[in-house]
Formats: structure tokens, sequence, C-alpha cells
């Protein structure tokens, strides 16, 4: 492609297919700025970096995303940068999971995005920040998609905890 929409253009296509390798080739001669295709461009790379789990390459380019963009590719990045940083046990995981919960508390990814931030608290042996991660997630997404298993991670910390008749509450629906 002759300019950076084409590109962009033809990357999305490759996105589609999962060709993330080519989607990269498609858009690394190009010098991204500002712009809304440029913050297109950063996102198409952030997620086939992350395809192919090169983390670091993928949380610099949703990074930016997430702080020289105004549309809505922001949102999707800041998603996705929260997203890698769990899965790579990032240092900045919960900071960018709590942000993503904070900045955009009604999205309907919020209550994935409080999901992985418990998991993450959970798994650093943070009991009380999970249980209160999990309640949380289960008052303002109680239909949610991710409601399921926030209730048995929560019960399964009142269990650990010697609480079974809570954790029975919360499994006897």
């Amino acid at each position: 492609p002759e300019d950076l929409t084409a590109a962009v253009t033809r990357a999305d296509q490759l996105a589609l297919r999962h060709e993330s390798e080519a989607v990269i080739k498609a858009l690394e001669g190009f010098k991204l700025d500002d712009s809304p295709t440029a913050c297109q461009a950063r996102l198409l790379l952030g997620k086939a970096w992350r395809k192919l789990r090169k983390y670091g390459a993928a949380q610099r380019q949703l990074d930016a995303v997430a702080k020289r963009c105004e549309d809505e590719s922001k949102r999707k990045a800041a998603y996705l940068a929260a997203r890698v940083a769990a899965v790579s046990k990032n240092a900045r995981a919960v900071e960018l999971l709590e942000a993503f919960a904070h900045q955009w508390p009604d999205d309907p990814l919020t209550d994935d995005v409080l999901w992985w931030l418990g998991e993450l608290l959970e798994r650093h042996g943070d009991a009380d920040g999970a249980q209160s991660v999990f309640t949380e997630l289960l008052a303002r997404f109680p239909t949610g998609d991710m409601a399921h298993e926030a209730r048995f991670a929560l019960a399964m910390v009142h269990a650990t905890r010697g609480d079974d008749a809570a954790a029975r509450a919360l499994l006897d629906l």
C-alpha cells in the first residue's frame, strides 16, 4: 500500500484472517502520529503482537493508543492493554485493570476486567482484595457474562476462610 489509510484497510482484512505477521509487515514502514488512522494502525499492531505472544511489543502499541488517541480505539486499546498486562504478569496489571474499570464503569467489557482483576488479586494472595472485586462485579453486573465465574470464585474465597454457610449461599440460587 502506498499510504497509511490503504495499509490499515489491508491490515484490517489480514487481522480478520488471523494473519498477525502480515498485519505487522503491512504497517511496519509507516511513521505513526496521533491521527485516527494511526490510532487504528497502532491498535491493529497491538492485537497482532498480542496474538504472537510478543507482549512487550503489544503493550507499547496499546499503551500509545490509550495515551494518545481519543476515539473508540482508546477504549479497545485500554481493554487489550489491561488483558496483555494480566496475561504477561506485568507489574502494571492491577493498575491497568483498575484504570479501565474506573474510566468505563458501565461498559459491557468492565465485568471481564473486574474478573481478571479479582483473579489476579487472588493469585497474589490478596483474598480480601479478590473478595471485594468479585462482590463489586456481582453487584454491578448481576447478569453479566462473568457473574457465574465471580459467584463461584467468591464462594471459594468464603470456603477457604471457613465460612461454608456464605459459600453455600452464593452457590444455592
